[in-house]
């Protein structure tokens, strides 16, 4: 589409060599003049129809000097040795469809100040073998909804100082083996509702004083036996009323001094001298 100069090495027809371009009324020249009458450059069209074009062209002028490609479609380069790339200021890409890139060995990406990516949709990373992370700061991290983390081995987690953890809703801990957990100060546990505990075996040690309290009533039941020692002294209080029983035999204190023992027979056995004083003493 464009007209052109053509001549002749050493006059040979066969041997054409295009020397420059004619411009004129019907082939203007790529660039209007004289509003760009510093710029230079290449323009060739498709062929077969001149739809499409590939152009490089450069701007002279002063303070805005530019290196302008264009591709019609397709563009492909390759180096076959090192290719190193500096830009002084500021880099944008912008990709229409999709983008793929493939690193042979080894990649290392530095940036001096911030790094902010956003994905529309999904977003998969596959790490063949070990993953670091070092964050010099803070870190907040937010889920819109679920989140899964599965680990074929071990998780060890190390927090400096506190550790908070809110829950919305219900929690579920499942343990395969032994669970541990240690406390270096002390531990308080709240419950607003009902609390049960389900084991084969339980037990609970205190080096020091142990204190069990109920706003209303404490139970203590056992389909077997129940065994209740002290090396030094036992000492059960009941501010009005205390009862002991076992089966049709019973044994009532109450808050006023008076004690009543109910049973078929009663034997008091005493290896000592057996000593009973009263006001009264009334026989039926």
């Amino acid at each position: 589409g464009m007209e052109v100069v053509v001549d002749f090495l050493e006059g040979n027809p066969d041997r054409p060599l295009v020397t420059g371009c004619v411009y004129n009324a019907a082939n203007p020249p790529p660039f209007t003049l004289p509003e760009h009458k510093t710029r230079s450059g290449w323009r060739s069209e498709s062929s077969p129809g001149g739809a499409g074009n590939n152009d490089l062209w450069f701007e002279d002028a002063a303070g805005n000097e530019l290196i302008y490609l264009h591709g019609e479609k397709d563009w492909k380069i390759l180096i076959e040795n090192d290719k190193q790339q500096q830009v002084g200021h500021d880099e944008q890409l912008r990709v229409g469809n999709d983008r793929r890139k493939a690193v042979d060995r080894d990649q290392h990406v530095e940036i001096g100040r911030d790094h902010e990516g956003k994905v529309g949709n999904d977003h998969s990373l596959h790490v063949g073998n070990d993953q670091h992370i070092d964050i010099g700061h803070d870190r907040s991290e937010s889920i819109g909804e679920a989140a899964r983390l599965e680990i074929g081995t071990t998780l060890d987690a190390s927090i400096g100082q506190q550790a908070t953890v809110t829950i919305g809703d219900a929690l579920t801990l499942e343990v395969g083996a032994d669970q541990s957990i240690s406390v270096g100060g002390d531990a308080r546990e709240t419950v607003t509702g009902d609390k049960f505990v389900d084991s084969k075996g339980a037990e609970t040690r205190s080096s020091e004083d142990m204190r069990l309290e109920s706003g209303k009533q404490l139970l203590i039941a056992a389909a077997d036996k129940i065994d209740v020692g002290g090396d030094d002294e036992i000492v059960v209080r009941a501010a009005k009323k205390m009862t002991f029983e076992c089966g049709d035999a019973s044994i009532t204190l109450e808050k006023d001094g008076k004690v009543l023992i109910k049973g078929k027979d009663i034997t008091v056995k005493g290896s000592g001298n057996v000593v009973i004083k009263g006001q009264k003493m009334l026989g039926n």
